[in-house]
C-alpha cells in the first residue's frame, strides 16, 4: 500500500494530493507510534523525502497539494517511533533553513505575499511537531527558531494565519526547554502581549494565551521576575 501511495506522490498534483491525504491515516493507525521502533520506521525517510519534494513542485499552484503534503509531514513526524529521532533532527535543520530562506523570496504582488505567509505557517507547524518529538534535544536549535519566529512577528504585516502558527511554535519551544527558555522570554513577550489584545482575531488571541501558558509552566516561579 505504501509503495502505491508513494508512487502517486510523483504523479499529477491532483493524484499526489490524494496520496498525501491517505498517508496520515496510515501513520495514525500505527499502534507502535511513539515506541522505540515501529513497522513504519523503515519507510519514514522515503515517505518524508517524497513529501518534501511534493511541497517544492512547480506545478502545485492552485491545488491542495502543498497543504496536504505539509499536513502529512506533521502527522508522520508526530506518530514516528524513537528510532527515527536522528532523521527528525535532520528535518529540524531542513525546516529552519526553509524558514530562513522564505524571508529572502521576492514578494512583488499580494499573491506572492500570501504564498510566503502560507509557506511560513506550514513550516512553523512542522517545526512545532519536531520540537514536540525531540523535546530537550531541540535545545541547540532554539536560538535559531526564536530568532526566526520573532522575525515573522515583525514582518508578517499583521497576518493572523502566520502569527497563530508562530505563537504556538514559540510555546512548543518553551515546553521543550523548560527553565532554559528564560533567556528568550523578554524577546517574545511583547508579541504575545500584542496577541492577547487582538480580541478581533480569535485564533491569534487563543494562540497567545496558549503560548503564555506554556511559558509560565516552563519557567515556573521565574516567570514573575
Amino acid at each position: 500500500v505504501l509503495h502505491s501511495i508513494s508512487k502517486s506522490l510523483t504523479d499529477t498534483p491532483e493524484v499526489a494530493s490524494l496520496g498525501c491525504l491517505a498517508l496520515p491515516n496510515i501513520a495514525i493507525s500505527n499502534p507502535d507510534s511513539g515506541k522505540d521502533d515501529s513497522c513504519l520506521s523503515p519507510f519514514f525517510q522515503q515517505v518524508i523525502s517524497l513529501l518534501l519534494r511534493a511541497t517544492e513542485r512547480q506545478d502545485i499552484e492552485g491545488t491542495d497539494l502543498a497543504n496536504s503534503a505539509f499536513e502529512a509531514i506533521v502527522v508522520w513526524i508526530s506518530n514516528s517511533s524513537q528510532k527515527t529521532i536522528p532523521l527528525v533532527k535532520s528535518l529540524c535543520d531542513n525546516f529552519i533553513k526553509r524558514l530562513k530562506t522564505s524571508f529572502s523570496v521576492s514578494t512583488h504582488t499580494s499573491s506572492d505575499v500570501e504564498l510566503r505567509i502560507q509557506q511560513q505557517g506550514h513550516i512553523c507547524a512542522v517545526l512545532l511537531v519536531i520540537v514536540q518529538k525531540l523535546e530537550g534535544l531541540v535545545k541547540p536549535y532554539a536560538r535559531s527558531m526564536i530568532d526566526l519566529y520573532v522575525q515573522i512577528f515583525k514582518s508578517s504585516g499583521g497576518s493572523a494565519y502566520v502569527h497563530e502558527d508562530a505563537l504556538m511554535a514559540v510555546g512548543s519551544v518553551a515546553t521543550a526547554l523548560e527553565n532554559d527558555f528564560l533567556p528568550f522570554v523578554d524577546e517574545v513577550m511583547p508579541y504575545i502581549t500584542k496577541g492577547l489584545s487582538a480580541v478581533q482575531q480569535h485564533a491569534v488571541c487563543t494562540a497567545s494565551v496558549g503560548a503564555l501558558s506554556d511559558i509560565a509552566r516552563a519557567i515556573g516561579p521565574n516567570f514573575a521576575r
